[in-house]
């Protein structure tokens, strides 16, 4: 029968191991120690207090808190040494201690102890075959990217890859995360650590299924979602990763919330200043909310990408930039701020610890520059060298931005954008696009499926506000190819010259793989308003027809071939009429080379110029104050090189002109 003393140790220390599964806190707590240094050696319970000591100090994550979780650990091992229990939390205090080894033949020993029935013994075979993934997983991304000089200059290309030296450990820790899910199905660390790496061999599909996994397990999983949003951004799947996100930030405290979304690491001391609130904005948030909606690179998403890179980056650094052993979240790494602010460097490899510098050190390339972290005393935490930081410095602070959408995703869109007049006199705006079939969809050619794509044309003003837009639903076909080419256009009508319009973006997205082309252009509204004869923006075609309404191919490009066939489309503006309600215009069309002299100068002397190639000049006779015309201007007889052709248009009954004029290189191709 069980002493008076024995049974209270038994409630004291059922008491606080409830205390410790409920609260962090009270694990910590000086009481909680005092509590259960009292249970009395002579206790049953006593080993099991020294293993709630070992968990607790361990929790503190400092040098002499491990020491002495240590201590706590083999005394109670000494006790009860084939204690799954006891052997996992000394197999987690090595680890952390970094005696890797040693924790790695204390997994293969515990394996080898003569298996029990129960949840009790599954959950801690689990733990066991995590921590030997984490050690076998620790070695393999040591050796991932690991190069080791032959020569002792580190500018020597005689170098080996140690890569080879990760493979079998990276399968290795697969196996041992899948064993423990096999043991524990709800082992949260086990499914992250695994996902995660799938996420270094560029399996986002498998990555994605393990996080949908841990949201099932459990649906306020913060994290969870993070890195599912990570997998499936990874995927290109930009859509459902903004989706996950948001419900990642809706489980996040603001501490939490802040660090995804604070814009500290991007705005470079020359705009410091703009940070603070001032005039243009109140607070720090509308600041923030001025400069996301500047680099958005794509306005026809419900979402900014450039804004879901920036959590991608937050994402990545946190994963493999942290260092728990020191409190330090990757975020606030060197390297973690390198990687939220300029990306995933094109070139990256680590190199072999020496004597020198005890935990190695990593290279970093970039287009723009190179930088180096180096981990000098093994701590974990790898800091730039000096050269480094003076780099960094510089190039933060010459370049705006450091991101562009990914270029598999990407193609080549031309565009074109001509002002005309409404009848309101107030501008309809005209934008064409094109883009090859083939780099919309590589398999159009082979299939002739129609492409299933959303396109937008979007006028926004200097603080990027959008001031007008139209958005349509395409199926791109036979019917909208041209040369190889989808063409297609979008119009915009009433607009104000003092709508504030700086510049417009012309996007292409299609909807099966979100393959997108973007181009951005300055734009201001021409003023149509004043009773004064006034000329349109001019086309230049390869093929117009005024048979129902107007359809135009215009010329992407300011380059022409003189062996091909141009044609000129423009609109003339309150023209007079006579006493027969007639007008009467001359057109006239000049080409100027541009190495001739200031083009103003010639302009003054337009026609009377030996220097000016004349087109073509005739009249034209129409019924209305506002006419619209085309004809096809023959250029074979010019020499090839660069002009501004000029398009002048006098009106007959009042001798008014007006002109346009627009540059063209015409070849021999």
């Amino acid at each position: 029968m069980r002493s008076i003393h024995s049974i209270l140790s038994m409630v004291i220390l059922y008491a606080l191991s409830q205390s410790v599964v409920a609260s962090a806190n009270a694990m910590e707590s000086d009481s909680t120690i005092k509590a259960l240094t009292k249970i009395a050696p002579t206790s049953p319970d006593y080993a099991r207090s020294l293993q709630q000591l070992a968990e607790i100090y361990l929790s503190k994550n400092t040098v002499p808190s491990r020491q002495k979780a240590e201590w706590f650990i083999r005394k109670a091992l000494s006790l009860d040494p084939d204690n799954f229990s006891f052997n996992v939390t000394f197999i987690k205090i090595l680890y952390e201690k970094g005696f890797y080894a040693t924790a790695n033949e204390t997994c293969d020993r515990v394996l080898t102890l003569q298996p029990k029935s129960g949840e009790v013994y599954n959950i801690a075979i689990a733990d066991v075959y995590y921590y030997k993934g984490l050690i076998a997983e620790r070695s393999a991304l040591k050796y991932k990217d690991m190069i080791s000089f032959v020569e002792t200059t580190l500018t020597s290309d005689n170098y080996v890859s140690l890569a080879e030296f990760g493979i079998e450990d990276l399968k290795l820790a697969a196996s041992c995360y899948e064993l423990a899910m096999q043991y524990r199905s709800d082992h949260h660390d086990a499914l992250f650590h695994l996902a995660h790496l799938y996420l270094e061999v560029n399996n986002f599909s498998r990555m994605a299924l393990l996080f949908e996994k841990a949201i099932h397990l459990n649906p306020a999983d913060k994290d969870a979602y993070v890195f599912a949003a990570l997998a499936y951004y990874r995927l290109g799947q930009t859509a459902q990763a903004y989706q996950y996100y948001q419900k990642a930030f809706s489980l996040m405290t603001k501490e939490e919330w802040a660090v995804y979304n604070t814009i500290d690491y991007l705005v470079p001391s020359k705009e410091s200043d703009n940070f603070k609130p001032n005039k243009q904005h109140n607070t720090v948030e509308q600041y923030e909310e001025k400069f996301w909606k500047r680099k958005d690179p794509l306005y026809l998403t419900a979402y900014n990408e450039r804004q879901l890179e920036h959590y991608n980056r937050v994402a990545y650094a946190n994963l493999r930039f942290g260092v728990p052993k020191l409190n330090l979240p990757g975020w606030k790494t060197e390297r973690g701020k390198a990687y939220i602010r300029y990306g995933k460097p094109e070139g990256f490899y680590s190199i072999q610890p020496d004597i020198g510098m005890l935990g190695g050190s990593q290279v970093w390339q970039y287009p723009q520059t190179t930088f180096y972290f180096n981990d000098e005393y093994a701590s974990g935490n790898f800091l730039m060298n000096d050269s480094s930081v003076l780099r960094e410095r510089s190039l933060f602070n010459t370049s705006s931005d450091f991101f562009e959408l990914p270029k598999e995703r990407t193609f080549v869109l031309q565009t074109r954008l001509y002002q005309f007049k409404n009848p309101d006199n107030l501008t309809r705006i005209r934008n064409y696009f094109s883009a090859k079939t083939d780099e919309v969809d590589s398999e159009y050619e082979t299939f002739g499926l129609d492409v299933v794509a959303v396109a937008g044309l979007f006028l926004f003003n200097d603080r990027h506000d959008i001031v007008s837009e139209t958005k349509t639903r395409l199926k791109l076909n036979k019917d909208q190819e041209y040369n190889g080419q989808f063409v297609h256009h979008f119009e915009l009508d009433n607009l104000s010259p003092n709508s504030g319009v700086t510049g417009y973006s012309s996007e292409l997205m299609t909807l099966i793989d979100n393959r997108v082309g973007v181009k951005r252009e300055p734009v201001k509204i021409r003023d149509f308003t004043a009773d004064q004869l006034m000329l349109s923006d001019i086309v230049m075609a390869s093929e117009i027809s005024l048979d129902n309404g107007v359809t135009i191919i215009p010329y992407f490009g300011n380059t022409i071939s003189r062996n091909r066939h141009v044609y000129l489309y423009f609109e003339t503006y309150h023209l007079t009429l006579n006493n027969e309600s007639k007008a009467r215009y001359r057109i006239e069309t000049t080409f100027i080379p541009v190495n001739k002299g200031n083009l103003k100068s010639l302009m003054k002397n337009l026609f009377s110029s030996n220097q000016a190639q004349v087109g073509s000049s005739f009249d034209v006779t129409c019924n209305d104050r506002d006419d619209r015309y085309y004809f096809a201007l023959d250029i074979k007889d010019l020499d090839p090189g660069e002009y501004q052709l000029i398009v002048r248009v006098t009106d007959q009954w009042s001798n008014a002109s007006a002109y346009q004029s627009i540059p063209v290189k015409i070849s021999t191709q």
